[in-house]
């Protein structure tokens, strides 16, 4: 969990490892705009996803990902005014 501007927020990626989808849980204190940022280990862009998180509990489907080649991705969330709230790191098998 990190904190910022007095804000808690809580991501949390299923399934890890995963195969061809991920649902991303994401706890916010208030409503928000984010983008999320699936990133290949060396740094590209896979996939980018904008959100409007709203307070309480969201869920985020990313689907589609079974065309992408197994190893490590990075799973960026941030907030459109670019402050990065969480970096995960995701397996794909």
């Amino acid at each position: 969990m990190k904190t910022f501007f007095a804000m808690k927020l809580k991501v949390v990626v299923n399934p890890n490892p995963f195969t061809s989808e991920l649902a991303v849980f994401i706890h916010g204190q208030f409503t928000m705009n984010a983008v999320l940022r699936l990133m290949s280990s060396a740094g590209g862009v896979i996939r980018v996803t904008s959100v409007t998180v709203t307070k309480g509990d969201n869920e985020i489907k990313i689907k589609n990902l079974g065309k992408y080649a197994t190893g490590n991705y990075l799973l960026e969330v941030k907030l459109l005014n670019g402050d990065l709230l969480e970096t995960i790191k995701l397996v794909k098998k």
